[in-house]
């Protein structure tokens, strides 16, 4: 995991404790397919575990996630085809 780059906001209202919510963008690994799968299935896209390996393995420079105070919210990926 290599932190690309951290930010946090003011608490959201109906946050338990008005405690500020903390981001950090980074770059995702392996140990991050559980997560990601999960948020694929809230989601309903198709990713399969092998779809995630293969990118991981691709561009792994490429492959990012977005953690809210510890938990993978958010992916996204980049590959460049040549």
């Amino acid at each position: 995991m290599k932190p690309v780059g951290q930010a946090s906001w003011p608490a959201k209202p109906g946050r338990p404790g008005g405690l500020p919510t903390s981001h950090m963008i980074r770059t995702l690994a392996e140990s991050d397919i559980p997560a990601a799968m999960r948020l694929k299935e809230a989601a309903g896209w198709n990713q399969t575990e092998l779809d995630w390996r293969n990118v991981l393995r691709l561009a792994p420079d490429g492959c990012f996630g977005i953690d809210c105070d510890a938990t993978l919210v958010a992916t996204a990926t980049a590959v460049c085809f040549t």
